[in-house]
């Protein structure tokens, strides 16, 4: 794993205890989106990729097939104890999703796009898994680089 992923990994397994109440003016500009673009064209599967704590998850209603990924350990076990065991939660890497191809009819990615190392990989992998007439949905930041770079940093030294 390259030192980028491993921070990465332990700066959200340390996040997760409290990630829902201290990261909620983040994520729920863009979690709004995301939602709304589900409501107005619904999928019968979705997987989230970057799920953190599976509030995203958590907000969809419905008969969805629902599975979501995530790079820390500590963020998939605070997704399990709000989903339950209905949910296909997983630990692992965006760069190598874990599904056989075109298992979903949505992908989401909320607020986790910047993190990723390769973001064409990542594309690659979550164009494999969708189906042919599925779509893609990121919400994310859009900063000027080093502002972007900045963020990263400071985001391991937050409480």
């Amino acid at each position: 794993m390259s030192r980028s992923k491993q921070e990465s990994l332990e700066t959200f397994n340390k996040a997760a205890t409290d990630y829902d109440s201290s990261h909620q003016k983040w994520t729920k500009p863009t979690h709004s989106f995301i939602l709304a673009e589900l409501i107005r064209e619904p999928a019968s599967s979705i997987l989230d990729v970057g799920c953190g704590t599976g509030t995203m998850l958590s907000a969809l209603n419905g008969n969805v097939r629902k599975a979501g990924l995530d790079l820390a350990p500590e963020m998939v076990n605070k997704a399990r104890e709000k989903l339950g065991a209905i949910v296909d939660l997983r630990v692992g890497d965006a760069e190598r999703l874990p599904w056989p191809n075109q298992s979903f009819d949505a992908v989401t990615i909320n607020l986790s796009f910047h993190h990723y190392e390769h973001p064409e990989i990542v594309l690659g992998e979550v164009l494999r898994v969708l189906t042919n007439e599925g779509r893609v949905i990121i919400g994310d930041v859009c900063l000027p680089l080093h502002l972007n770079t900045l963020a990263n940093l400071l985001m391991r030294f937050r409480h």
